[in-house]
């Protein structure tokens, strides 16, 4: 196949195509436009209030005389390194549920979780497979939806899984860059310390 039409047609692409067709694609930000979030700073109306307090009534249509309603919004300009951020704290957010979820109490828990969760894979994977091999071998309709259904269970853990190895691999990057920003701050902190030191023994001799 691949020879006569070409890569897509390759065993692994069909597959790909194939395990994934009905995956959906994350909108990517067009950093060549500018993206603007709408920022409202003006006093907050309390509805409750206006329908039930006349003296709110009343100080609301001040604010209207005063021009102080109603309010301007700003549009504050999106930059590359605010999607980059954004981005960021959802990794973040992501690893601390998965963290608290799982309860792991040291790193090392972290790395033994992620061996099981690759282990696994292999298994489920020729699983699948065998599961599609029966499922285009037969030709009775109700066996095909019952293998379908199988297979879309299957892909879904496989997916899962995926997803807590590569949170297990992000938070044992996260740990060994916290762990050396930490030693490196905590040296910095004594050699700041030795040279206060080191200052007031010069101020000493000098007297």
């Amino acid at each position: 196949m691949k020879r006569a039409f070409g890569e897509n047609y390759s065993l692994s692409s069909i597959k790909e195509r194939i395990y994934y067709k009905n995956k959906e694609k994350l909108p990517i930000a067009n950093f060549k436009k500018k993206y603007y979030r709408k920022v409202y700073k003006g006093l907050k109306i309390n509805n409750y209030l206006l329908k039930t307090s006349s003296f709110y009534r009343l100080y609301v249509h001040y604010l209207y005389k005063f021009g102080k309603l109603p309010a301007k919004n700003e549009y504050k300009e999106l930059t590359p390194v605010y999607f980059k951020q954004k981005k960021e704290n959802a990794r973040i957010f992501e690893e601390l549920n998965f963290l608290a979820r799982n309860n792991f109490k040291t790193i090392q828990e972290i790395k033994e979780y992620q061996t099981v969760c690759d282990n696994k894979l292999p298994e489920l994977k020729s699983q699948r497979e065998n599961l599609w091999r029966k499922y285009n071998k037969t030709t009775n309709k109700t066996q095909k939806v019952e293998i379908k259904v199988q297979i879309n269970l299957l892909s879904e853990k496989i997916a899962t899984i995926n997803n807590h190895t590569n949170i297990c691999g992000r938070c044992v990057i996260r740990f060994k860059k916290l762990r050396k920003e930490y030693i490196e701050h905590k040296q910095a902190k004594v050699k700041a310390q030795e040279l206060i030191k080191e200052d007031k023994k010069k101020k000493a001799r000098n007297r």
